[in-house]
């Protein structure tokens, strides 16, 4: 099988969900007799509603989970000969207190069957990840395949985005790093594996003499986020015509609908272009992106507030069961230059925060001041000096940013904000606009001319910027040729594809692209929640990131 054959048959070579549910049960028949479950008729029926129970636990897609009690719901207790009490006769009847010790000491090994047997044979044998095209559906590699598949990605990353450091060099940039190491993962995509980097990890850190939990990279890089996110909104020009998310896509073109409307040319078929960048958050020059950010940086100091944010979720359900609603906390920074005070009704006007009754709002006081230069300095060290380990080898990322950073998403619409103020200026001409979601570019114009030129500096690549487009993503709505081939080309008068959405070439009306809805498996995009009031005991099945488990166990407080 050739290289590109593989990557269209990644998914093909994951092992079948229904496959991986009858290799569990069956070795947890082969382990646990069927005497164990109870007499020969009620203990079948115990068996069997446990095997259900297994399969409904490995098909559980991401954020899902199964408590204990839905496991132990239809479990026969009295059947059940080693949970007897020695002096215990046939046909005798079990107090409450009785009861309800068996039940726990069945919870204890169903527990014990769950998170001591189940979860580490599925890691043990396969890997368990979500993908970046279906959502939240899981998908089970066995150990050999998964290595078949990720040693050829591994090896190019090293070739091309990764240098290896020397153990001199490692120890000279362990003992001044502010920043710890992260790890890679590789999330399967499409075409190929995409390299994803955990910098949400906490790692061991030498804290006073002794080795404690240290910061995650993100959390350390939480006050350049903030400093960042205000620069954005007090100098909004650098990010060009930058989105951050499909709401913002409406907003843009009602305006422009609105102008061309004034202009009396509403009506007619509008040219449409759309380009999209090769690997852009590895593919962006490290020096040219934080020269764009020092000039964006004017202030000498910055200072950080912090507020919290405090919603019931779920009110009339939770009181509907006679307990305590759900009190769900979120903490949000806000950066000013240093001086320049807010207070928090100041910032919720500002924030517009109307829009969420029923939340609470808490200042925390307390500011934290960060100088230019330390921002700089932080920012330095995440892009310049990334180390990523793999295997038991240390590496430094010598281009591009990481993914998974906090600050990833800010960095690259503000680089090629810098891009389009310097290469493409002309697409401010005319009845012309321009939108971008991170590296997806939408052209929409009555001039053809503009269109035609747009992608042709596009195609041709933007070396100063690290950019080259994915010819075979690239659609149009006219007739043009790129070296001689032909471009994908829509009809003139259709709803044209753009980031999940569907914009019609005539009225800008928006809406929801249905081939996408169509080829993405809507059981793939959900989350089921089957329980309200989670038990004692929760099985959630959302893999851990950066392991092999395709699950996890956690105690919760609240009561069965």
């Amino acid at each position: 099988m050739t290289a590109d054959q593989q990557e269209r048959h990644v998914f093909r070579l994951a092992t079948p969900i229904s496959s991986v549910s009858t290799f569990c049960r069956s070795v947890v028949n082969h382990v646990f007799p069927s005497a164990f479950w109870g007499g020969v008729a009620i203990g079948k029926l115990n068996r069997t509603r446990i095997l259900m129970a297994i399969d409904h636990f490995v098909r559980l897609r991401r954020y899902e989970s199964m408590t204990l009690q839905d496991v132990l719901q239809n479990i026969k207790i009295s059947a059940i000969t080693w949970l007897n009490h020695p002096t215990h006769q046939d046909g005798q009847k079990m107090s409450s207190t009785d009861h309800e010790k068996r039940r726990e000491l069945l919870a204890e090994v169903v527990y014990y069957l769950f998170d001591s047997f189940l979860i580490p044979l599925i890691s043990s044998t396969f890997h368990v990840t979500e993908s970046s095209a279906h959502r939240n559906q899981l998908f089970y590699f066995r150990h050999d395949v998964w290595k078949y598949l990720s040693e050829p990605a591994l090896s190019e990353m090293r070739t091309t985005m990764f240098e290896e450091l020397k153990p001199n060099a490692l120890r000279s940039l362990l003992t001044r790093r502010t920043l710890g190491t992260s790890r890679v993962r590789l999330l399967p995509k499409d075409s190929g594996l995409r390299p994803i980097i955990n910098l949400r990890r906490r790692v061991m850190a030498l804290v006073n003499g002794k080795m404690a939990l240290g910061k995650s990279i993100n959390s350390a890089m939480t006050p350049v986020f903030h400093v960042l996110n205000f620069e954005k909104s007090r100098q909004p020009g650098k990010l060009g015509s930058s989105i951050f998310s499909a709401n913002e896509i409406y907003p843009r073109l009602q305006t422009f609908r609105s102008h061309l409307k004034d202009q009396g040319v509403l009506g007619k078929p509008l040219y449409f272009a759309k380009a999209d960048v090769r690997s852009c958050f590895d593919t962006i020059p490290q020096g040219a992106l934080l020269q764009v950010i020092k000039k964006l940086l004017v202030a000498d100091e910055y200072a950080i507030g912090r507020y919290a944010e405090a919603k019931i979720i779920n009110r009339r359900h939770f009181e509907q069961a006679g307990v305590d609603p759900k009190v769900v906390w979120k903490f949000h920074g806000k950066a000013l230059p240093a001086g320049q005070d807010m207070t928090l009704s100041q910032l919720l006007q500002e924030l517009e925060v109307d829009d969420k009754p029923g939340s609470v709002y808490v200042d925390s006081v307390v500011r934290q001041f960060e100088g230019r230069k330390k921002i700089v300095n932080l920012l330095e060290e995440h892009v310049q000096r990334n180390l990523v380990q793999i295997g038991k080898k240390y590496y430094r990322q010598k281009i591009g940013i990481p993914q998974g950073s906090i600050v990833s998403t800010l960095l690259c619409s503000l680089f090629y904000g810098e891009l389009e103020q310097k290469m493409l200026g002309f697409t401010k001409e005319g009845e012309t606009t321009l939108l971008r979601l991170i590296d997806d570019f939408l052209l929409i114009t009555t001039n053809k001319n503009l269109a035609v030129q747009f992608v042709e500096v596009l195609h041709r690549g933007i070396a100063e910027f690290g950019v080259s487009i994915k010819k075979t993503k690239s659609r149009v709505n006219f007739d043009m040729d790129i070296d001689g081939e032909p471009m994908t080309k829509l009809p003139a008068v259709t709803d044209f594809p753009w980031c999940g959405n569907a914009i019609n070439t005539v009225s800008l009306d928006i809406s929801k692209d249905k081939e996408r809805r169509i080829t993405s498996s809507e059981f793939s995009s959900i989350t089921v929640l089957y329980s309200i009031l989670t038990g004692a005991l929760q099985i959630q099945s959302r893999p851990s990131p950066w392991s092999t488990r395709s699950s996890r166990v956690r105690r919760s407080t609240a009561r069965y």
